[in-house]
């Protein structure tokens, strides 16, 4: 059931848009607008370095979930430096980021089993005298993080490439959430081109998985900073 939710999932974002297109404000944007302006805001990236593969059979005995280490992929840089220049032409926040080496630190020790606790993040940025916190994580309904859900009857193989991030903006001082949004993009790739189990990801298909799997990075990032208010029509009217 899990993975027909996941595959319907995937297919309905492939194509899916901006949220928010229209000149009006939402609930999350006048949330975000009620923060004084030129305030510090330190933006921690969460993606993590796996890259999930989900095979989806025929029937459920057939369905499975891989895993495979993709360190060198550098998802969370990425995302910080999009976060960077796209909010940052704006100035409603002075954006600020961890190091590269204790933001690959952070990625490196997450996982499923690990969690990164807030509490932690939100001691780093009162070290840093940050008034606000943004955490980017590789969560969200029904999908984990990045990666490739294939689906096969006999031998043909449809795949589609996913990228989930879920952004928290936190008010250090209390620790309180002011707002969450969710973003998920999809690529739908070519016929038997993705392979269904960590093995078959040679040098090339790493390569090439990269490229698709930080083109819907950005996507996701920009789509959340739209949901947010912080790039857009409301970031170029009211955050100057």
């Amino acid at each position: 059931m899990k993975h027909t939710a996941l595959l319907s999932l995937l297919l309905a974002i492939s194509g899916c848009a901006a949220l928010n297109s229209g000149h009006y404000l939402t609930d999350v944007q006048k949330t975000v607008q009620a923060v004084p302006s030129g305030k510090t805001l330190l933006v921690v990236p969460l993606m993590g370095e796996t890259l999930y593969i989900h095979t989806i059979g025929i029937t459920v005995f057939g369905n499975s979930i891989d895993k495979l280490k993709t360190p060198d992929f550098g998802i969370s840089n990425y995302v910080a430096g999009v976060i960077k220049t796209e909010a940052g032409k704006y100035n409603k926040f002075n954006i600020k980021t961890p190091s590269q080496k204790e933001l690959k630190r952070l990625n490196t020790e997450m996982s499923p089993e690990n969690p990164i606790k807030i509490s932690g993040l939100l001691d780093l940025a009162k070290a840093q005298n940050t008034p606000y916190l943004l955490v980017v994580r590789d969560r969200g309904p029904g999908l984990t993080g990045y990666g490739v859900s294939t689906r096969g009857i006999f031998d043909h193989h449809w795949s589609t490439l996913y990228c989930m991030e879920k952004m928290t903006l936190y008010n250090v001082s209390n620790g309180h959430q002011l707002v969450s949004t969710v973003a998920i993009k999809g690529l739908k790739m070519p016929l038997n081109s993705m392979p269904e189990k960590p093995k078959g990801y040679t040098k090339e298909k790493l390569s090439a998985t990269e490229k698709g799997i930080l083109v819907l990075a950005k996507k996701a990032t920009e789509d959340n900073l739209q949901q947010l208010g912080l790039i857009g029509y409301f970031a170029s009217h009211t955050g100057k």
